[in-house]
């Protein structure tokens, strides 16, 4: 026989018990709601207008702006309108300018917003968005970034536009990406300076170097250059060492004068290219070919100098097809 009063007895204990769970899991206690309203009410808010901002860190200048308003959350959260000013980055000192900005206190994080200004003695960026990791000497910027970097071993100056930036301050290092597109001026102007292209580029401060990858383009005077990768040693420019160097798929284009006065295009290819300023040469290995008029050039090495139609050939296997002038 089914005992139903004890049945039923057990039914509404689940269905209790289960309400009970449910009730716990979606609604508040009200010390809950005590508590909550406690932590709002800590939440401490100030606004300034037309202020004057500064920060100590280790004993000596961090952070100082000047802005046209502050909005300040629990003394360390801080919103700033029309900011401009000085902040450390590691060692370097820094003038910055925006349209707006957030100054995180605790973690001394500064991003700033819209028509972005960063000037030091080594660097200058500008972009939309700009954030600068103090703790860690990093700056990043989000496109579109224009960068002007001096090199101080060569005296040099890079200007390099591009979608984004990664600057390790302290290290020397700084990185652009997204399509960057630059030029290399010298510190003697009369020595001509370098228009480049790549993917994405990397300059080295304290080794003179600048690294471009993926879809390399470099144009040199007379010579029109493309490749897989490079390297630029801004140091070597007047040594006998080389001054850069390209790698995968290098295509060389010139315009050659020749000696009849008429103009000839010469087209070379090669896996590397290395090219040395002092001697006004570069060595083309890894299968190289020259394509000049109807001749092609094969060999284990070539070496090409500009504006000059003699082609020096280690090893050559070579194919001519020369035209000569008939006399009449």
């Amino acid at each position: 026989m089914i005992n139903y009063r004890l049945t039923s007895i057990f039914i509404c204990f689940w269905i209790f018990c289960i309400s009970i769970v449910f009730y716990s899991f979606y609604n508040e206690t009200e010390s809950e709601k005590v508590f909550k309203k406690q932590v709002r009410k800590k939440a401490e808010k100030s606004f300034f207008k037309k202020i004057d901002y500064y920060k100590i860190e280790s004993n000596r200048p961090y952070l100082s702006l000047n802005a046209i308003s502050l909005d300040i959350t629990n003394q360390q959260y801080m919103e700033f309108h029309a900011p401009k000013g000085l902040v450390y980055v590691g060692e370097e000192q820094t003038k910055f300018k925006a349209s707006s900005g957030i100054f995180e206190s605790n973690r001394n994080h500064l991003s700033l917003e819209s028509d972005v200004s960063i000037v030091s003695d080594k660097y200058q960026y500008e972009s939309n968005n700009l954030f600068v990791d103090g703790d860690n000497s990093i700056l990043v910027g989000q496109g579109p970034v224009k960068a002007r970097l001096k090199d101080d071993i060569s005296g040099d100056t890079l200007v390099l536009n591009g979608g984004g930036l990664r600057s390790y301050v302290e290290l020397g290092k700084t990185d652009m990406f997204g399509g960057v597109d630059g030029k290399l001026h010298r510190k003697r102007k009369y020595e001509g300076g370098l228009d480049f292209k790549s993917e994405k580029i990397s300059f080295d401060n304290t080794k003179s170097e600048l690294i471009l990858d993926k879809d390399v383009k470099i144009h040199r005077n007379n010579y029109r250059l493309s490749a897989g990768r490079g390297e630029v040693l801004l140091e070597n420019f007047n040594k006998k060492l080389k001054y850069y160097t390209l790698y995968d798929d290098v295509k060389l284009i010139e315009l050659v004068k020749l000696n009849t006065g008429e103009k000839q295009t010469r087209r070379a290819y090669a896996e590397k290219l290395e090219a040395f300023q002092s001697k006004g040469e570069v060595v083309l290995t890894g299968a190289p070919r020259v394509e000049q008029g109807n001749d092609v050039i094969k060999g284990y090495q070539i070496i090409l100098r500009e504006n000059v139609e003699l082609v020096e050939i280690d090893d050559s296997q070579t194919s001519f097809s020369l035209k000569k002038k008939r006399k009449k």
